[in-house]
């Protein structure tokens, strides 16, 4: 048996799976967004002790417990003392500190692209520390190490000090040819590389898990501990998506779709231009890239509890069953909490496009569904001009439990969309990875077709893939006449 981890943003889920991939147990424990104002922090002790107590969840199974493996958000840096002690909280991509320094970075874009395969913008760990190191310089004298949640908790855990190349892309500071942090970049911001963990491979043993951990979480003393990565190539694998050509869309909160590179890596004018970034995979010398939209089945949540005011009467469920096949003849700009990829423009807002007097509720539901998959094809089509086509997609997340949505995506695209039995994706991809450190499995590959099993393939109906294509049309037209009007003068 092996545990996936999986560390996120608000909560860590400790899976339990089987060698063939069946979900066993699962622990979900909690912990809040912690700042003031436009300040978002996570407490790095509160997710430790998170995952102290949802490793105690699986630890009554039964079960031999073979390995572990992580999984876990980008970006968010732990800051450690000499004798690792936290130093203050993390601050989270969504911050905007460290934005100031950009102009400054900016002086060696092309270089930066070019190492590190990500676009210029404030989420990522170097600007955050630049930040912490000029408000906060007392502090950042005593920092000793600089980690992401995958190699602290991991450090916490074993004691080893290891981050697996996919989540050290994500700190902007790591060179994606060489697979280590290049001093050379790091003259431009004055960082000391040395600070870092020693980067590895996903299925990387990183240690053995402490007496001390053992006694709090009832998991023997000395089971392997694997590096497995960032949580979305955690979950493009979880997923099922191995080969060239096939992505995994990730429908939550909001909406994220992990596309395999393979071994070719995105153009530094290409990511620029598109803000799409390229990181390794959890598999050696293979790339990803990620697009994504802020909301997805967070504008859902919000339109039927704060305009349709359903509340817990009626379902998700219940609602799908009330749309239609054929589109809606409404069109929505997602940009309620600004746009993602590829435009990256904090500054656009959300619309609904096409209202009339007959217009009812579930119309707008469906719309937001159809306008959210639009959103996605808008940046399928930027990959697809860029000659990286996909021609099969793996949903997951909780909008992937959706039958009608899940159909409005294979009519949008034009491709299968397959929905995986196991809900848990960035989970099964960390424990899939130490499947293959520890043996039971020779590779990734083999982990895909043992592991994920699909649950149903949702084909495109060419009966209707015009008409969404009639639609999409009009979409593609519709955020910059919406950024003409909130931006006069």
């Amino acid at each position: 048996m092996y545990i996936g981890l999986d560390i996120g943003t608000s909560g860590v889920k400790a899976v339990l799976f089987s060698e063939t991939g069946e979900m066993i147990k699962r622990a979900c424990r909690e912990y809040p967004v912690r700042g003031e104002g436009q300040q978002l922090e996570l407490c790095p002790q509160e997710v430790c002790g998170a995952v102290t107590e949802a490793l105690r969840g699986l630890s009554d199974t039964g079960c031999e417990i073979r390995a572990i493996g992580i999984s876990s958000l980008g970006e968010a840096c732990v800051l450690l003392d000499k004798d690792g002690n936290v130093l203050r909280n993390s601050i989270l991509p969504g911050d905007k500190r460290g934005a100031e320094y950009l102009p400054e970075i900016k002086k060696n874009e092309n270089e930066i692209i070019k190492t590190t395969g990500l676009p210029l913008n404030a989420t990522y760990s170097l600007l955050k520390l630049l930040w912490v190191r000029e408000h906060e310089p007392e502090l950042y004298e005593k920092t000793k190490r600089v980690m992401l949640f995958g190699d602290y908790i991991a450090y916490m855990l074993t004691g080893e000090a290891c981050i697996s190349f996919s989540l050290a892309s994500r700190t902007l500071a790591f060179d994606i040819h060489e697979m280590k942090f290049p001093s050379s970049l790091f003259g431009c911001s004055g960082i000391n590389p040395a600070l870092f963990s020693s980067p590895v491979n996903p299925e990387r043993k990183i240690g053995g898990l402490l007496p001390k951990i053992a006694r709090q979480t009832g998991i023997p003393s000395g089971t392997p501990v694997y590096a497995g990565g960032h949580d979305q190539p955690c979950a493009a694998i979880g997923a099922g998506a191995f080969y060239k050509g096939e992505a995994a869309d990730s429908i939550g909160t909001s909406e994220c779709i992990t596309a395999v590179l393979g071994e070719e890596k995105l153009e530094p004018k290409f990511i620029k231009a598109t803000n799409f970034p390229c990181e390794p995979f959890l598999v050696n010398g293979m790339f990803n890239t990620i697009a994504f939209t802020h909301t997805a089945g967070r504008l859902l949540k919000w339109f039927t509890e704060s305009v349709m005011q359903t509340g817990k009467v009626e379902s998700f469920h219940a609602l799908d069953l009330r749309c239609k096949e054929s589109p809606s003849g409404l069109l929505v700009l997602p940009h309620f909490s600004g746009a993602g990829t590829p435009t990256m423009d904090h500054l656009s807002v959300g619309a609904i496009a096409g209202l009339n007097l007959h217009t009812s509720a579930i119309d707008i539901y469906q719309a937001i569904m159809e306008s959210v998959s639009y959103e996605m094809k808008t940046n399928l089509d930027r990959l697809s001009q860029n000659g990286i086509k996909l021609h099969r997609i793996y949903a997951v997340g909780g909008g992937a439990s959706s039958d009608v949505w899940l159909q409005y995506k294979a009519n949008i695209y034009g491709v299968p969309v397959r929905a995986t039995k196991c809900k848990e994706a960035s989970a099964l991809g960390a424990a899939a990875a130490a499947a293959v450190g520890d043996g039971c499995y020779g590779s990734m590959e083999e982990v895909c077709q043992n592991m994920v099993h699909v649950k149903k393939e949702y084909l495109p109906d060419i009966k209707l893939t015009s008409a969404f294509s009639e639609e999409y049309e009009k979409y593609k037209r519709l955020y910059e006449q919406i950024k003409g009007i909130y931006r006069e003068g």
